[in-house]
């Protein structure tokens, strides 16, 4: 099985990984816990953003990657094989 894994894993492998990580690890603290423990405070100046722990960072970087795969890099790529594949269809002189 791991022999048939590509050898660069993808940018939406690495992204559902990380939500699934950070929602398993959420779901095993509070399954231990009873609660999940948020631990980073994030301050600036006198603002207050939020407070969170590791797990929501990669739940958040999860779904920013998915979503910047979808909307960037899939119809850059679509556009890429359009072309692709005109160039191949062209017919040449000889």
């Amino acid at each position: 099985w791991l022999s048939k894994l590509p050898k660069q894993l993808s940018i939406e492998v690495w992204s559902i990984n990380l939500v699934l990580g950070g929602a398993i690890g959420n779901v095993i603290d509070r399954f231990l816990e009873g609660r999940v423990t948020d631990f980073i405070d994030f301050y600036v100046g006198t603002w207050h953003y939020a407070t969170f722990n590791i797990a929501d960072i990669a739940i958040t970087v999860g779904a920013g990657l998915l979503i910047f795969s979808e909307l960037w890099l899939k119809p850059r790529a679509e556009k890429q094989q359009a072309v692709d594949s005109l160039v191949e269809n062209t017919p040449t002189e000889k």
